[in-house]
């Protein structure tokens, strides 16, 4: 009976020509999936701004592996020769926090243009950090894709590795996921926030295990473990950290008091995760660029991915991605319950 109404839900999403695919899970069990052309299910993408959820739990790892300690600590700590006498002094008190909760103060309006300048920039620490200081830090959201690379800086220099090496060590390994390609900045650092590249079904694998682990049945071993699968690991104290941290993420950290670019109905962030009601369900929400999501309700042990057409222009990326919700709730959330 599921399945029948899957089917007639992916029927009138089929009509929607950007959509590229849409997965459905639940309780870890692939129960249905659309595709616009076959070679959609095989081919890695930008997942754009979901890769700003990846470095949240990459924070975790980090937290669990002790090469960070504490999420007040100052951002300064890690970025020393950024923060010199002629520095703004208030920018001191900007901590990692700050970066998670996309609420540093600093003058930023995500578009094209911002974007295209930080990509241009010889040194893309130094450009953010010379954003003017706006707001007191902590005080208000104000999303900004430069604060998440500084976070990829940070996690680079804790661990002693690339981000894309952690990642691929104690994250995408142990799930079993491939991943394609991360971009880098000018640098060398990979860049945090977008420019991640892996197949729909990998979003998936990363949505099944937010979904279990949230609910505290499935834990990643560290790098020294089984990496074939996720596990049904001891509840040691590395776990635990892991396992406190997804908790806390996904929680309302900051309220979105101004309207942006984001969808109406996301009304709270948590740590690099976007918080809303899909009918009468919480619903935790990766998203990124025109489409791309991971969506997570754990009432329903429910995850959907969905990719869509990036080509679009940006002032039409925020109507598409909408309208993609839009059908998740209209469309497959009924037809999941429809027992």
């Amino acid at each position: 009976m599921e399945l029948v109404a899957l089917k007639a839900a992916f029927e009138e999403m089929a009509r929607f020509a950007p959509l590229q695919c849409v997965l459905v899970s639940r309780s870890g069990d692939l129960i249905g999936e659309y595709y616009a052309y076959e070679s959609v299910k095989s081919t890695a993408i930008n997942i754009h701004s979901v890769s700003k959820s990846i470095l949240s739990l990459l924070v975790g790892i980090a937290l669990r592996e002790r090469w960070l300690t504490d999420i007040h600590q100052p951002i300064a700590d890690w970025l020393p020769e950024y923060f010199d006498a002629s520095i703004d002094g208030r920018k001191k008190s900007i901590t990692l926090r700050h970066l998670l909760t996309m609420s540093a103060g600093l003058g930023w309006i995500e578009n094209p243009a911002s974007i295209r300048r930080l990509w241009q920039s010889s040194d893309w620490i130094a450009q953010v950090i010379g954003l003017p200081l706006v707001a007191i830090p902590g005080r208000q959201f104000a999303y900004n894709t430069g604060l998440t690379h500084l976070l990829s800086v940070i996690l680079s220099r804790a661990s002693g590795m690339s981000t894309r090496m952690l990642a691929e060590s104690y994250l995408f390994g142990p799930l079993g996921i491939e991943l394609a390609d991360w971009k880098t900045d000018s640098q060398g650092y990979h860049i945090g926030g977008t420019d991640v590249y892996i197949t729909p079904r990998n979003m998936l694998t990363l949505g099944q295990y937010l979904s279990n682990a949230n609910a505290k049945s499935y834990l990643l071993p560290g790098a020294s473990g089984d990496r074939g699968s996720v596990s049904h690991a001891p509840m040691g104290s590395k776990a635990m950290v892991l396992d406190a941290w997804l908790h806390e993420s996904m929680k309302a950290q900051i309220e979105l008091r101004q309207p942006g670019f984001w969808h109406p109905a996301y009304r709270h962030y948590g740590y690099l995760w976007w918080l809303r009601k899909l009918q009468s369900y919480d619903a935790v929400v990766a998203s990124g660029y025109a489409g791309q999501l991971i969506i997570t309700i754990r009432k329903l042990g429910l995850v959907v991915v969905t990719t869509a057409d990036d080509t679009i222009p940006f002032t039409e990326v925020m109507k598409q991605s909408n309208q993609i919700e839009g059908m998740v709730e209209d469309l497959i959330i009924p037809a999941v319950r429809e027992e």
